[in-house]
């Protein structure tokens, strides 16, 4: 019973645990004082990353909540997203989305910024945003992962999806006994194009767990 509870439990913790460094760019302050002067940044869930793809580039999430939450324990936040000139700090593409994250009962945990090979068309290249959200009830877990695709087009940078590539929820007695779901997408970049863009596959996986008691498996 023990066993099968901590084995519960250590699943939903690395679920939560991300090398989630703070950014220590030092383009990051010159950043925010020349975008947004004056607003609160959430210094928790800012994420930076040099692009593989283009050394010479790094790529800002910067996201600033509403001073005032719509609701107890709600946080609304506007996000800004900006790909830098590493040696001149000038904002190459940028692009500004105000109540893009919703944080509630099913908290934003971190933000990583996705620099995969996201080969959309001959000479540009995507990345993504992944935004992990973890639930706060014990008895209900949750688990939600987003991925939001950009890229740059004159200076802007464009939203080109968002999906949600995973979602694990339950319900159990937290102790043993309970019942759960899952799913998984994997965004996939085809060879062939269309309109001079590679076509984008996504591949979904669903599991459903249940779990029993010892008393109820000898029954």
């Amino acid at each position: 019973m023990k066993f099968c509870s901590l084995c519960f439990y250590l699943v939903l913790t690395l679920f939560a645990v991300c090398a989630n460094a703070s950014c220590s760019d030092p383009n990051l302050n010159r950043l925010t004082l020349t975008l947004h002067p004056g607003k609160l940044l959430d210094n928790k869930l800012v994420e930076c990353k040099q692009w593989p793809a283009d050394p010479s580039l790094t790529i800002f999430v910067l996201p600033y909540p509403h001073p005032l939450p719509i609701e107890p324990e709600t946080t609304v936040y506007d996000v800004e997203i900006a790909v830098v000139n590493n040696a001149s700090g000038k904002v190459v593409a940028n692009s500004y989305q105000t109540d893009a994250w919703e944080s509630d009962a099913n908290k934003i945990d971190h933000v990583q910024i996705d620099t995969g090979r996201y080969q959309l068309a001959t000479a540009i290249r995507g990345f993504g945003v992944r935004i992990h959200t973890t639930g706060s009830s014990k008895a209900n877990p949750f688990y939600g992962e987003q991925l939001s695709l950009y890229m740059i087009k004159n200076q802007r940078l464009i939203n080109l999806l968002g999906i949600t590539v995973n979602d694990f929820t339950g319900e159990w007695d937290t102790n043993c006994a309970g019942e759960f779901e899952e799913f998984n997408r994997i965004l996939i970049v085809l060879p062939h194009k269309t309109n001079g863009f590679a076509d984008l596959l996504v591949k979904e996986t669903r599991a459903k767990k249940k779990s029993l008691s010892l008393s109820a498996r000898n029954a």
